[in-house]
């Protein structure tokens, strides 16, 4: 399996919306830690509420995307392997297929 490369460091003011290269490795790393942070925030969420079945299915998905992340196909669509957009995914990190629309 190749592992695609992610920057180790990623700059103060990197903004994805501003990178030319569709996930780079700058953009990789800014999507990661994204993921990490919903991780974060989950686990507040459920410490203040109680941990509920469906946080189990979120967790998941959060896992899929960062080895995702290392297999270089986050940010394509599972279907029809184009890229999701840089826009949707800032809105839904965990969003793995884009809207296509039926014939």
């Amino acid at each position: 399996m190749t592992k695609f490369r992610v920057a180790s460091k990623l700059p103060k003011d990197y903004e994805p919306l501003d990178d030319n290269v569709y996930m780079s490795p700058a953009m990789l790393l800014y999507f990661k830690k994204k993921l990490k942070m919903v991780i974060r925030d989950q686990i507040i969420i459920e410490g203040l509420r109680g941990y509920q079945v469906e946080d189990y299915f979120i967790h998941q998905e959060i896992q899929e995307c960062l080895i995702s992340i290392e297999k270089g196909s986050y940010g394509y669509c599972k279907k029809t392997l184009q890229p999701i957009g840089i826009k949707n995914l800032i809105i839904n990190p965990l969003i793995k297929c884009c809207v296509v629309d039926d014939p």
